[in-house]
């Protein structure tokens, strides 16, 4: 499989422009309509605007699947999340079962598509005791069908995590009114210095932040919390978003499982994992998008010529996406 820098024939006479996309490699990291950076004091977000997040639902002993987890969609078959978030806290020995639904706004509304866990790939360097390589993969029993409010998000070795960076986080955590929020909200956070998150919390994040996570956020509120965990934060370079953590977990409110929304959130850095991903899913991330490439290639009845990644003629791209 190949997610990134697949070439397609621009000589577009030569099949329709639904043949063209449909056949186009690449589809990562781009939403239809061109969204804006502005889930704690978060603002409502759409689906179709970052149409790789995920719900991760964990399905009670009769039957009832109940929203757990945010996750981040990276190709047709495999959704990325905390590892966490795919064990039962009560009895983390338990087998679980879970389902994915993706193309949702609202949690438990029948919109979007709904498919089964088919294996559930736990970093194995996981630990639930300190959240150490708190990364999983949960397989799909089947794939997922893109569409403007189903699409994968980038992954790349390329990927900048420059403090004060402004990342992208969407999910249904709970609000800084102790709500559980049943639509989606975006909020954007910075990176932050690590030497800055152990200052704020030293007791806990000098103790557990390592070269595999970061920091993220502000302190006046604008936060990750309680049912974001799992769920990814995305970077723009170019037209694309590319995935650059996985929220993980911040420091609870004294005396309460609730989260601490004026302190950093810690995510799981996905390029320390690139090599473990490529390995479960089979798929090739060294080659991507935002990276200028021709390739020579001809068609029948047309001249020779170049082909480079539909994205990068953004104008051509939309237009074969319309409807």
């Amino acid at each position: 499989k190949m997610l990134s820098a697949s070439v397609v024939l621009l000589f577009v006479g030569v099949s329709s422009a639904a043949e063209v996309f449909k056949n186009a490699g690449f589809q990562c990291g781009i939403p239809k309509n061109a969204n804006t950076l502005l889930i704690v004091n978060g603002v409502d977000a759409k689906i179709s605007d970052w149409p790789w997040h995920a719900a991760v639902r964990q399905h009670t002993a009769n039957g009832q699947a109940e929203y757990v987890c945010g996750g981040t969609l990276i190709s047709e078959r495999f959704v990325v999340t905390a590892a966490h978030c795919t064990m039962d806290p009560d009895n983390p020995n338990r087998r679980v079962q879970l389902s994915v639904q993706v193309g949702v706004n609202a949690v438990g509304s029948p919109e979007g598509q709904v498919v089964k866990a088919q294996k559930i790939h736990r970093h194995p360097g996981f630990s639930l005791d300190d959240l150490k390589d708190d990364i999983a993969l949960i397989e799909l029993e089947s794939p997922v069908q893109f569409s403007d409010s189903i699409l994968p998000v980038c992954i790349s070795k390329r990927t900048s995590l420059d403090p004060g960076k402004l990342g992208a986080v969407v999910g249904w955590g709970f609000t800084e009114n102790d709500i559980k929020s049943t639509t989606l909200k975006l909020a954007k956070l910075p990176v932050i210095e690590e030497t800055e998150c152990k200052r704020k919390e030293p007791e806990l994040y000098g103790r557990v932040l390592t070269d595999k996570v970061f920091c993220a956020g502000y302190t006046n509120g604008t936060s990750a919390c309680n049912g974001d965990s799992g769920g990814g934060i995305v970077f723009e370079r170019g037209d694309a978003w590319y995935l650059g953590g996985i929220v993980s977990f911040t420091k609870a409110k004294e005396g309460e499982d609730r989260c601490l929304s004026t302190t950093y959130t810690v995510f799981t850095k996905v390029i320390s994992y690139l090599d473990w991903i490529a390995g479960v899913t089979n798929t090739d991330f060294s080659n991507e998008y935002g990276i200028e490439k021709t390739v020579p290639c001809s068609a029948p009845g047309q001249s020779n010529g170049n082909c480079v990644p539909v994205q990068q003629c953004r104008n051509l791209f939309d237009e074969l996406r319309s409807p």
